[in-house]
């Protein structure tokens, strides 16, 4: 009986260390069960059906289900699919439908399924390294964010560069490869820049240091992260590039954030319907909690969160140290109209607010001082505007 007894013990070990690798994972296999079932451009039931599905169909989705805060019920966000050639490859173009609202058919990059209709099941071996080499794993995990090169990239009005002409109209290159450093005798990555996911998002350019290179970070991770050979032109979009560099700090999607930021939790993932008119109608919240770190994500341009991590920063602001004072704040926003600081006090601290961004993507500031003068907490928000409102 003793021996059983360990013998459970063990089991139960080996069990709750699967179950925290499965949720350090952030992504689970899919099993759909049932006939005609069901994929939504967004996680609730009714409107526009994406693709029908069957038993035997198998997707990637991420761990925790959305829940649709009208109804209760739970959905998960899948974003990979098998191929039998790739092992796993990313939603988008995998399915065609027709939207009403856009009059014509989308190809989404993701989709959901109700959690009443699919078995989640942990990824097998060499599921994750597979994931991490698609454009949704690779995320912005290229950005360097140690607190050295985040003040070089602040400093340089937030360092972000937007990258365009990479493939010419009348060029006979249709396709840049992406190596994993800055040299054809590197890696190469597995997703290439191509005429079809040139212009899917914006190309951000974080390091252009090295003559004939440049390292590309896609804000909708539609390519792998990495380096080009190119001497595309580079412009930079002074009312974007801090907010962009924050959002490159932070992670490309729920799964990054937790590894990056992590342990934490997921507090709630509720499918909610905001009032405010800059909102879509319905939007994915997932509220997160870390040491030091509250996050509310809905994707890379809608979030917001209060970091107070000692010793952690995003976009160049870290949390007590000793350089990252006001005087080097002011000229991190010297070339954003400084007279945008409105300085007071709030909750017993002096506070800076700061309001950015325009045409339609807006951020702003709250940075709160301790009595050494040193940044204590760093609260952010950015969102989409809807100006046709």
């Amino acid at each position: 009986m003793k021996r059983f007894t360990v013998l459970a013990v063990a089991v139960l070990a080996v069990a709750a260390l699967c179950g925290a690798a499965c949720a350090e994972d952030g992504y689970v296999r899919l099993a759909i069960k049932g006939t005609n079932v069901n994929l939504r451009p967004q996680p609730r039931a009714g409107g526009n059906v994406v693709a029908k599905v069957n038993a035997g169909d198998v997707f990637f989705a991420e761990t925790w289900p959305i829940t649709d805060v009208n109804d209760g019920s739970k959905w998960y966000r899948i974003v990979f699919r098998p191929d039998p050639k790739d092992g796993i490859v990313p939603f988008v173009n995998t399915f065609f439908y027709y939207d009403a609202e856009l009059e014509a058919e989308a190809s989404p990059a993701e989709a959901f399924v109700s959690a009443q209709f699919a078995d989640a099941a942990p990824l097998a071996a060499g599921d994750m390294d597979r994931i991490m080499e698609t454009p949704r794993g690779g995320g912005f995990s290229a950005l360097d964010t140690s607190p050295e090169n985040q003040r070089r990239m602040a400093l340089d009005k937030g360092g972000v560069y937007h990258v365009s002409g990479l493939l010419p109209e009348g060029s006979d290159r249709k396709v840049h490869a992406i190596y994993r450093e800055p040299s054809t005798k590197s890696a190469q990555k597995k997703y290439p820049v191509t005429e079809e996911n040139e212009y899917f998002g914006a190309t951000f350019v974080t390091d252009k240091s090295i003559p004939g290179w440049l390292q590309i970070i896609g804000d909708n991770a539609w390519f792998s992260s990495g380096w080009i050979e190119t001497d595309a032109e580079l412009h930079q979009a002074e009312d974007y590039s801090l907010g962009e560099f924050v959002t490159l700090c932070l992670g490309a999607n729920v799964p990054e954030i937790m590894h990056k930021w992590g342990p934490g939790k997921i507090v709630a993932r509720d499918n909610s319907v905001l009032e405010e008119s800059w909102w879509h109608a319905v939007e994915d919240v997932t509220k997160m909690s870390f040491d030091g770190l509250e996050v509310s994500f809905t994707d890379a341009r809608n979030f917001e969160f209060t970091l107070t991590r000692r010793g952690a920063g995003m976009g160049g602001i870290f949390i007590g140290e000793t350089w990252c004072d006001k005087d080097y704040l002011k000229r991190v926003f010297a070339h954003f109209a400084p007279e945008k600081i409105q300085a007071g006090k709030s909750e017993g601290a002096e506070r800076w607010r700061l309001d950015l961004g325009r045409d339609g993507w807006f951020y702003d500031y709250e940075i709160a001082f301790g009595s050494d003068g040193l940044v204590s907490e760093l609260r952010f928000h950015c969102y989409d505007a809807n100006l046709a409102d």
